[in-house]
């Protein structure tokens, strides 16, 4: 049988989310209800996000940040080409570059934050068989037959 991984190897993207996992649990204080006398356990805060409300969340959030930071490393390689023949000419020193796109990085963040939101949703809301705004508006061929 062939073995994929080598004893030693790491997952990087579940240590990430271990490390927050567990950063999460230090921050976020854990409330434990109150037992009932007669030893039933009452029900969790209504306000509070519930276990699938924070799987949804950390999902979304992971692939925002993933598609957020493809972006940024993408536009800081197109601008650092795009600018590279002015570099050469002038005699640029390199510390200089990187500190222009170390502040340029904001900027981008800023206007690739729009970008990443819309990249992950819109399989969301185009996948065959979801239907969010003619279920929302009620479209003839789900509504019910009138008599």
């Amino acid at each position: 049988m062939l073995r994929l991984d080598e004893p030693g190897d790491r997952d990087l993207i579940g240590a990430l989310k271990a490390r927050s996992r567990d950063l999460a649990g230090r921050l976020v204080p854990q409330w434990q209800p109150a037992s009932a006398n007669n030893g039933e356990r009452l029900g969790r805060l209504p306000l509070l996000p519930q276990i699938l409300d924070t799987y949804i969340l950390s999902t979304f959030l992971f692939y925002f940040a993933l598609l957020l930071a493809s972006f940024v490393l993408m536009t800081h390689v197109y601008t650092f080409f795009e600018l590279l023949s002015d570099i050469i000419k002038n005699q640029i020193p390199m510390t200089k570059v990187l500190t222009y796109l170390f502040f340029l990085t904001p900027k981008l963040i800023y206007d690739s934050t729009p970008i990443s939101v819309l990249v992950y949703t819109a399989p969301l809301m185009l996948a065959p068989g979801s239907r969010p705004l003619a279920d929302a508006r009620g479209s003839e061929s789900t509504a019910e037959p009138r008599p």
